[in-house]
């Protein structure tokens, strides 16, 4: 029986905050009626998937790039991933891919001897967990692990730490150590997970690196970005983010902690302030959608902004409403669409007065059994409330995104786009575009502008106030997001 008898930091720097939802594409797909996990490792066409979606195909078919194994740690990491090029500005570090843009993680140095572990870059959630060695699970013996036998200045506390969500669970204790990130040399407590669930077996990440907000702590244990704060580290907590594309044969994703790479972007910053009844999320106002120049006319929207989460989620009713102005679209079940895989209509995503393009190469996903079709990346499942959404990987591919936690705000920039030449379209006068029609909603501004207003927010979901904690979980690398609880369990 569990039992709340002491909430991990873990828990509580979690509390308020949305994490992962389950999710697995059921659409059968070309290659597999029921397609593994590991067949989603692998280097797709620039222009679509490859068929039958099998690793060996990707040199003949696919991007040439070089795709290397995890460094070797006491257990070696057994995937494949693709590593980002190299950083020059301070406190950066690059980001690496699965090789098929559905997870982004960096390499953080943890304790005394430094080991390296692949940990996943999450906006979504502000705790912060690794694999510990004496997990005997078959997830952990396929990861690089973390513990006594790898640091001396390891504390391991006899603080229990559980983490339960929709399909599954992790189990561990609170430890206490340094980390190495970005340039940053930091002390601080993090969770050891000694168990896990199954479906860890098929992920390349071997932790988690929260980034996300929290305005709460516990017995003066402080999440990742608050312990860069106490430390005086940086001048500004900011952080940049630029995710790379591997269709593009994409190798520039980075994190700047404390700046801001002028060289990923054109124009200005635009920026949105949080709102403030989800005072522990990035979640932001959206003020429409549009589909080849046509607004769909949303209403009271907000959307979370995940790094953690590789697709876009929304209520199926407004799902049903975007893909109804895709030609030949069709709903699939399941929460599903397909689209052509040969679409070139515009999705445009408006944000305080700045529409932001979106790809066909990023929500154009992976060709469906039916010849021509291929299964949407923009789902259906209400990961969260009935008028909240999940902006992820499938929208910031196509931005530079700013993540204040000073002035508790999210700004964007377009990126260089070679198939899009004007990926946004502002209000301003400096813009790339023709302006959008104002649309009632939060104060906003550019980079040279002063500070975003706070807004209220009313009408933008629930809010609710349980205690959620992030988890990097599917049965598939397709990540949403939803509410669920940390407990801490009696032994």
């Amino acid at each position: 029986m569990r039992l709340l008898l002491w909430l991990s930091p873990v828990a509580l720097l979690s509390t308020g905050v949305t994490a992962f939802y389950p999710y697995t594409i059921k659409s059968p797909t070309k290659g597999s009626s029921n397609p593994t996990i590991k067949e989603r490792f692998y280097i797709y066409n620039a222009e679509k998937p490859t068929p039958s979606g099998d690793a060996e195909d990707a040199p003949k078919n696919g991007v040439k790039m070089d795709i290397v194994k995890v460094p070797k740690a006491r257990r070696e990491n057994t995937f494949d991933i693709l590593p980002g090029s190299p950083t020059t500005m301070p406190h950066s570090v690059p980001v690496n891919t699965d090789g098929a843009d559905y997870s982004y993680f960096s390499v953080v140095e943890v304790g005394s001897e430094r080991q390296k572990m692949y940990m996943l870059v999450d906006t979504g959630a502000a705790s912060t967990w690794v694999m510990g060695t004496n997990c005997t699970e078959k997830a952990c013996q396929m990861h690089n692990t973390f513990g006594s036998e790898d640091s001396k200045t390891i504390k391991i506390t006899d603080i229990p730490w559980d983490v339960t969500y929709g399909g599954g669970e992790v189990e561990g204790v609170m430890v206490h150590d340094s980390m190495s990130f970005a340039g940053m040399d930091l002390t601080l407590s993090f969770g050891s997970a000694l168990w896990t669930s199954e479906q860890f077996e098929h992920y390349p990440m071997d932790g988690i690196l929260g980034l996300g907000r929290s305005s709460q702590s516990i017995a003066d244990v402080p999440t990742f970005m608050q312990a860069v704060q106490q430390a005086g580290l940086i001048e500004k907590n900011i952080i940049g983010v630029n995710l790379q594309r591997t269709s593009d044969s994409g190798t520039d994703g980075q994190l700047v902690f404390g700046d801001v790479d002028k060289t990923k972007f054109t124009g200005g910053i635009s920026y949105t302030s949080t709102l403030p009844e989800f005072e522990n999320q990035w979640q932001i106002p959206l003020e429409d959608i549009f589909v080849d120049g046509k607004a769909i006319g949303f209403e009271g929207k907000s959307a979370l902004i995940d790094t953690g989460t590789s697709f876009i989620l929304m209520p199926i009713e407004d799902a049903k409403r975007l893909h109804d102005l895709i030609p030949d679209s069709s709903y699939v079940g399941n929460h599903e669409f397909s689209v052509p895989c040969s679409t070139a209509m515009t999705i445009e995503v408006a944000l305080s007065g700045v529409k932001y393009s979106i790809s066909p190469k990023d929500y154009v996903g992976r060709e469906s059994v039916v010849d021509g079709l291929c299964i949407s990346n923009i789902i259906g499942p209400k990961p969260l409330g009935d008028n909240e959404w999940i902006l992820g990987d499938v929208f910031l591919k196509n931005v530079y995104a700013v993540f204040d936690f000073d002035e508790n705000r999210i700004g964007f920039a377009s990126r260089e786009d070679p198939d899009s030449p004007s990926p946004t379209s502002k209000i301003t006068p400096s813009g790339s575009g023709t302006p959008i029609s104002p649309i009632s909603g939060p104060g906003s501004s550019s980079d040279a502008a002063a500070p975003a207003q706070t807004t209220n927010g009313g009408g933008h979901g629930n809010g609710a106030g349980s205690l959620s904690v992030p988890f990097w979980l599917s049965t598939a690398l397709f990540l949403a997001t939803t509410y669920f609880f940390g407990v801490v369990s009696l032994s």
